[in-house]
């Protein structure tokens, strides 16, 4: 369900499963003579190449036949390889620790004559129900047995696997029957298949925005001249997907889905002997067809000249040079290992000769060799990418090709052979620590290079290099007369520059962010950032209107989403989030439910897997409520009273605003566990819905499609994410003055003006700068006056906070009025109110000065980049922007019209928001109270005393 392999050569070394650093969706090999076969006859398949090998029988079974044992690498232990009676081949390697089972079928990509993309498709259905299993019943039984899962399509091969540390007894054999059975009998039903089209299209799309995935294919195409009018060598294309019919599905599966085109790895802590009975029970039920039809590859013609394409995109702000070389045959594994010594030659290293010589451009290149097509007698691709500043570009491509060069005439020294050899040896050692990656180079060997001496051999292999075979692997196949180069640029690339012409806000705004309409009418709102140490995910779930809810029921649904769900206890669920760093955090208002993840990006799957068993099968039962009830209870007794709470009661009686810590507090024992139950069910099924995800995603190959994945499988909302309308809440009409008596030494007081939003960005910009002007800031006029000279407080502020309907400035003091050294001084209250009041007056009638408007602009513009230093931060400023009329692109025009603001404009949000009545709450000690009775009462309005 990943999907698409897709390595995008971005300048990282990247050596991924063993000998071979593939991210697949290659690029292809060179030879002096093209390889264009198409039609390949299947007894030169997967079987053909195996029996090539002459393993001899050592046991024939119920249903299969033992061939020789083999013995693994590094680990030096014994694997086991089976043919099954139907023809598929199936490989045993019992191991401790997590067990992994993966099924290679040799289809891809460029095996699809028509219908280019239907592989990838099938991919995705194959998840969409089975004999005995219901659509989406194969994830959720996984899942809930602590078990992962995924798929993949490469242009050579399509592979499923589902790993597990096996928590129970009888895992194993229900994760092979489930497996045997997705992958052998899957419903094809004409409405999954049709559901099917909006994730795989939507992936399409996000890919056609890629500029990496842009290069990658132009590097294919162009190296071996395929022709096609889409962009996509693996997904395809949308129009394709659209028409695709059951049919042609169906066909296409039965002809390549077939037993003996099948090859199951299954590494970790079985017994063999039990799983190859088993094996042969779930999987020989499917016979391999009788005839056996030609099988299609993808003409591979090498270009016979040197070709290069510019492609200009405004999603990086760097120059990126890609150059693809067809490399060896698949199954000339000399050759094979030859090229890998090369590649470590050439970037394996510190020391190692591109590295060195792009070291003045700061460049980190890369370096992959990588399968295209199935056929064994088929070319590999050779990919090298460096990434340039801009203007340095071409004269980087100049040392890349002189090194190329010279790697031909240039022997390598016994000191870089030494370091080349160990580096290949410590690669398949790393590979060797799991289950994955021993399935993952057995996988290949058998399926990509058809014979699995190159796994079983690789030490022999690497101690018989020589000097010699590198370089005339370089002679061989880094052909700069018939390579592919793509240039990617920044679309901001200019021709001449003089000097520094950046614009210095797009440090404050998001460079990478793409929006998406899912399927299932979720907005995804995605920041591709590539300097990211952290990602994050943000999910919320919207109603289209306020719920009416007594205080406390959304705080008791928040805690009680953190505690467990019908799947999992609550000790299960934070061991997981634990476990691998997930940062889940849960929260509900009567307006919406929101679950946020801060985490490595390689963990963003399992987060939103996590996440959306949080939002969807919850533990709303009474023991937890009793339990989260009590929680809340002890949490808002711990702290202390805040005049503010009185004030937002005040302002917002019917609006969530007014349910404040101490109303909850007094109320809470009002709440039931039904009123709890309802507000989840009313926001699950009146719903929108909202994801950010933040993060280097596209550093990752397969990630972003992983994330599609996850967002469009298990979750859907009944209507698209909108700006829906909101109840009004009533105008204050007249000043209400609040005082409560409390032993205490300093008088707390908050003034509060409630702010009904205008849903234009420049008023709350202009707010913004009013509050860093008044008190959001020590140059701000109330610090300076009624700290500094006047010596009231120690802490005067003022806050601005908004939900963007709906909104408060306010304004807090703490003053000194009871002093046991010199005396009371009750008088500091009324200096504090009559402060907040002369520099409201000030604002409404004068313009603020050009300096402090200059400051102002600096602190707001401070605090987004502080915000946005943090992946949390991020995904969460993105959801809030759905918030208000400017969505996703709320942040950036946010600091567009910044700029914009003049004095005029903060004087003109004084007179709105400012000149109007206002709720002020005071606690205070019971003689300051009564000795300021006279002025609260003389100030207008109500008093209220408690």
């Amino acid at each position: 369900m990943t999907g698409i392999q897709n390595n995008i050569a971005q300048p990282v070394l990247n050596w991924q499963y063993y000998p071979v650093t593939a991210n697949n969706q290659a690029f292809q090999q060179a030879s002096t003579i093209p390889y264009n076969q198409q039609y390949t006859p299947w007894n030169s398949g997967m079987n053909a190449v195996m029996r090539a090998q002459t393993l001899p029988i050592v046991l024939k079974g119920s249903g299969y036949t033992e061939l020789a044992p083999f013995k693994l690498p590094i680990l030096n232990t014994e694997g086991r390889f089976f043919k099954l009676d139907n023809g598929q081949d199936v490989v045993i390697i019992p191991k401790k620790g997590p067990t992994t089972i993966k099924t290679y079928v040799k289809t891809g990509s460029f095996n699809e004559e028509k219908n280019r993309g239907i592989s990838h498709y099938i991919e995705h259905n194959l998840f969409n129900g089975s004999e005995g299993l219901a659509p989406n019943e194969f994830v959720e039984k996984v899942t809930g047995m602590g078990g992962l899962y995924n798929a993949s399509t490469d242009t050579a091969d399509t592979d499923y696997f589902i790993k597990s540390p096996l928590h129970k007894e009888g895992d194993f054999e229900e994760y092979l029957k489930m497996h045997a059975n997705m992958l052998m009998y899957p419903s094809f039903t004409d409405k999954m298949l049709e559901k099917e089209k909006g994730p795989v299209i939507s992936e399409i799309q996000m890919y056609q925005d890629d500029p990496y995935d842009k290069a990658y294919n132009a590097l294919i195409k162009n190296l071996f001249q395929i022709k096609t009018d889409y962009q996509g060598l693996i997904a395809g294309s949308t129009k394709i997907i659209q028409n695709l019919k059951r049919e042609d599905v169906v066909d296409y599966f039965n002809k390549n889905y077939r037993p003996d085109n099948m090859l199951t790895v299954i590494v970790g802590d079985v017994d063999p002997n039990k799983t190859i009975n088993l094996a042969s029970s779930l999987f020989n039920r499917k016979k391999s067809p009788q005839t056996k039809e030609p099988v299609y590859n993808e003409p591979l013609n090498l270009t016979p000249k040197t070709v290069r394409e510019d492609i200009k995109s405004p999603h990086i702000n760097a120059e990126v040079a890609a150059l693809g070389f067809a490399g060896p045959k698949n199954n000339d594994i000399k050759d094979t290992v030859a090229t890998m010594g090369l590649m470590s030659a050439l970037i394996g290293h510190e020391n190692s000769r591109l590295v060195q010589a792009l070291k003045p451009f700061n460049s980190q290149p890369s370096a992959d060799l990588a399968i295209l097509s199935s056929d064994v007698n088929a070319p590999q691709l050779i990919q090298l990418a460096a990434n340039f500043t801009s203007g340095q570009e071409e004269q980087g491509l100049k040392a890349i090709y002189s090194v190329l060069h010279r790697m031909a005439y240039e022997p390598i020294s016994q000191q870089e052979m030494f370091i080349i050899k160990n580096k290949m040896k410590d690669n398949l050692a790393s590979v060797s620590e799991s289950s994955m990656g021993i399935a993952d180079v057995v996988g290949k060997a058998v399926t990509n290079h058809g014979n699995m001496g190159y796994y079983t051999d690789w030490e022999n292999h690497v101690d018989n290099l020589t000097p010699q075979d590198i370089q005339n692997a370089a002679r061989k196949y880094l052909d700069l007369n018939r390579a592919s180069i793509v240039m990617l640029h920044s679309q901001n690339t200019k021709n001449v520059s003089f000097g520094n012409n950046s614009n210095n806000s797009d440090k404050f705004k998001f460079t990478n962010v793409k929006e998406y309409n899912l399927p299932n009418n979720l907005r995804l709102v995605m920041n591709d950032d590539p300097t990211a140490t952290k990602a994050s995910a943000n999910l919320e779930v919207k109603a289209g209107s306020i719920k009416t809810l007594k205080p406390g029921v959304s705080d008791i649904l928040a805690v009680m989403l953190g505690k467990g769900t019908k799947n999992y206890t609550e000790e299960q669920l934070h061991q997981i989030i634990d476990t691998y760093n997930l940062g889940i955090v849960p929260n509900a208002t009567g307006r919406s439910l929101n679950i946020s993840a801060a985490c490595p990006k390689e963990s963003l799957p399992l987060a939103l897997n996590v996440m959306k068993e949080i939002l969807y099968n919850p533990d709303l039962s009474q023991e937890k409520f009793n339990k989260a009830k009590e929680e809340i209870k002890l949490q808002y007794s711990s702290v202390p009273k805040d005049p503010g709470d009185r004030a937002m009661e005040a302002l917002y009686p019917d609006y969530l605003w007014g349910m404040t810590p101490r109303k909850i507090l007094e109320d809470i024992d009002k709440v039931t566990l039904q009123d709890v139950q309802a507000l989840h069910y009313q926001l699950m099924t009146d719903s929108q819905g909202v994801a950010a995800i933040d993060g280097a995603i596209s550093a990752t190959p397969g990630l972003g499609h992983r994330l599609f994945y996850e967002l469009q499988s298990g979750i859907g909302f009944n209507k698209p994410c909108c700006n829906t309308p909101i109840p009004q809440s009533k105008p204050l009409e007249k000043n209400i003055i609040i005082a409560e008596a409390e032993k205490r030494e300093q008088a707390d007081i908050e003034q509060v003006f409630k702010i009904k939003e205008s849903g234009n960005i420049k008023d709350h910009a202009a707010l913004m700068l009013l509050n860093e002007v008044l008190g959001g800031n020590s140059a701000s006029r109330l610090f300076t006056d009624l700290r500094e000279a006047q010596k009231l407080a120690y802490r005067v502020k003022s806050s601005y906070n908004t939900d963007g309907k709906y909104g408060n400035i306010a304004f807090s003091i703490k003053t000194t009025t009871e002093n046991d050294l010199t005396g009371a001084c009750h008088d500091n209250l009324k200096k504090s109110l009559d402060g907040f009041k002369k520099h409201i007056d000030q604002l409404v009638t004068t313009p603020v000065t050009p300096k402090e408007l200059e400051i102002a602009k600096l602190e707001v513009k401070t605090d987004i980049s502080n915000a946005m230093e943090f992946s949390s931060a991020r995904s969460n400023r993105l959801t809030s922007g759905y918030d208000t009329l400017y969505q996703a692109g709320y942040n950036n025009a946010l600091v567009d019209v910044l700029e914009q603001i003049t004095p005029q404009d903060i004087q003109n949000a004084a007179k709105t928001y400012l000149n109007q009545p206002s709720a002020t709450s005071i606690i205070a000690s019971p003689d300051t109270i009564k000795n300021m009775q006279p002025y609260l009462e003389s100030l207008g309005g109500s008093v209220v005393y408690y």
